[in-house]
């Protein structure tokens, strides 16, 4: 009958167990730290749109100009140029809003992203086997 708990293969170095706490440590805080960092993720990216928006509205602006025959079409490309503008900050601002009032809600229980299963790694054992020898000697860089 197998047992019910997975079996610790032994430590291949002395320092493994060290280096295995240690980025297990490292895997539990970047779980921790993850929500925060989509969120910062998420602010830099609406930024990052916002930016697009307004490149390509002032691209517009600049051909519209290139167009006009008389002031007042100066003027009217002028007013939408801002109006559309504007339109972009308000909607920028409200889902940048979003993502602060996410980021600012206590949470529940501490938010820990689950870690996949590690596997125990198999190894290949193959009888009777010898390298052949060579007739210059391996280094390795």
């Amino acid at each position: 009958m197998e047992s019910e708990y997975q079996r610790v293969p032994p430590a291949t170095s002395p320092t493994h167990d060290a280096f295995q706490v240690m980025f297990d440590s490292l895997d539990m805080v970047s779980s921790i730290w993850q929500p925060s960092a989509k969120g910062f993720g998420r602010w830099q990216l609406e930024l990052a749109q916002l930016n697009a928006r307004q490149n390509r509205a002032a691209l517009e602006f600049g051909r519209n100009m290139m167009r006009w025959t008389s002031p007042m079409d100066a003027m009217t490309n002028t007013w939408s140029y801002w109006q559309t503008l504007s339109g972009f900050y308000g909607m920028a601002g409200e889902n940048l809003t979003s993502v602060v009032a996410k980021a600012a809600q206590p949470p529940l229980a501490i938010e820990i992203v689950p870690l996949p299963v590690k596997k125990a790694r198999d190894t290949i054992v193959l009888p009777d086997h010898t390298e052949p020898e060579l007739p210059f000697d391996r280094k390795v860089a």
